[in-house]
């Protein structure tokens, strides 16, 4: 059985604007939270972006904001969304999890924050990407195997407590994340997460 894989969208004709200068390229969405952006450029890591495309021909212009976080190749590099309007989340979430895949649409919500994995006593710095009552996507340059069991520390809002679960990685995609799966959640951070998702 193949490994599964976040989703995401590909073949994206967007404006990458970064210091200063604006150029056409091409784009890969990593869920709601990020994008690859193949190009020739080499932007220092934090600069600031704007993007600006249609994921698909019927979509309205998204205008995403972010940072640039990583340079996964010559030829690209991964934006991390600082700002996305709830109403441009919501159509990517919509192509994303497409109506066939409403079940897992209706458990999952998208969560920017930072996350802190404990993996063997080291701690992981990455940033989530979605999170549902069975796991959470962690972008992170270098995840563990699957079927590490990890420790985490996070908030569901800026303002909420920070929160700790245990989780065994489900997926690892290098240069990219993992997605992971929570294990004996406590009835009280499963029912903060499913109000979190209820309510985005």
């Amino acid at each position: 059985m193949p490994e599964p894989k976040a989703p995401e969208l590909a073949g994206i004709a967007v404006d990458f604007a970064c210091g200063g200068r604006t150029t056409p390229e091409t784009g890969r969405l990593l869920g709601v939270a990020a994008m690859v952006v193949e190009t020739a450029r080499r932007e220092p890591l934090d600069t600031e972006a704007e993007l600006r495309f249609r994921p698909t021909p019927d979509s309205p212009l998204i205008v995403a904001r972010g940072v640039v976080a990583a340079h996964l190749s010559e030829n690209a590099l991964r934006v991390h969304f600082t700002h996305l309007s709830e109403d441009h989340r919501r159509h990517l979430l919509g192509l994303l999890f497409p109506r066939g895949d409403e079940r897992r649409a209706a458990r999952r919500a998208s969560l920017v924050t930072q996350i802190r994995t404990i993996v063997d006593g080291e701690t992981v710095v990455g940033y989530t990407r979605d999170v549902s009552t069975g796991g959470v996507f962690i972008e992170t340059e270098n995840p563990p195997v699957k079927g590490t069991e990890v420790n985490l520390r996070f908030r569901l809002t800026p303002d909420s407590p920070i929160v700790g679960a245990r989780a065994v990685v489900a997926y690892s995609l290098p240069g990219e994340g993992m997605g992971l799966r929570f294990v004996d959640l406590t009835p009280e951070l499963q029912q903060a997460i499913e109000a979190f998702v209820a309510g985005g």
